[in-house]
């Protein structure tokens, strides 16, 4: 596979003198808790366009499902999502709630962008660690300094005499 991607990327390049990396970074595929997280996914991805500067607003991108979602335009490829559907028996409102919710500031929105083996609380990755049998990611950064109840004491494993 690497070889067709290699070649595929090669031709690309020089075909539409693209300079650069054809495939940059990798795919990731998080595990992604469904209650709460999941449609902040779906509006990190529904947002990316906007990002991009390719559309004014998400469901102006005419790749998007967002037309489905925020307008209720037909999409025979698309089946709605349970958690979207939840929001409400109403049609019309459930589209006003994902316009609002796409359009506005969403506090998972940087844990997304960061995009770690597992999305969701502490109980779900705690959870998932056990089960995978995969050591939770430790905190990024230098551990904070030991601090001693005694400030005659010096810190580390040597004393003074």
């Amino acid at each position: 596979m690497a070889g067709i991607l290699v070649a595929y990327a090669r031709y690309f390049t020089r075909r539409h003198r693209f300079v650069g990396h054809l495939f940059q970074g990798r795919f990731k595929s998080p595990l992604v808790q469904r209650d709460g997280y999941w449609l902040s996914c779906g509006r990190y991805i529904e947002r990316n366009p906007v990002v991009a500067g390719l559309a004014r607003t998400p469901w102006d991108y005419q790749w998007s499902s967002c037309q489905a979602y925020a307008l209720g335009d037909a999409d025979d490829l698309l089946d709605e999502n349970p958690c979207y559907q939840a929001w409400s028996d109403h049609t019309d409102r459930r589209r006003q709630l994902w316009r609002k919710f796409v359009a506005g500031e969403d506090v998972r929105e940087a844990e997304i962008a960061r995009g770690d083996w597992a999305l969701g609380d502490a109980a779900f990755r705690t959870r998932l660690a056990q089960v995978l049998g995969r050591p939770l990611p430790r905190p990024r950064g230098r551990p904070p300094k030991v601090q001693t109840t005694d400030a005659s004491k010096p810190m580390g494993d040597f004393e003074h005499k």
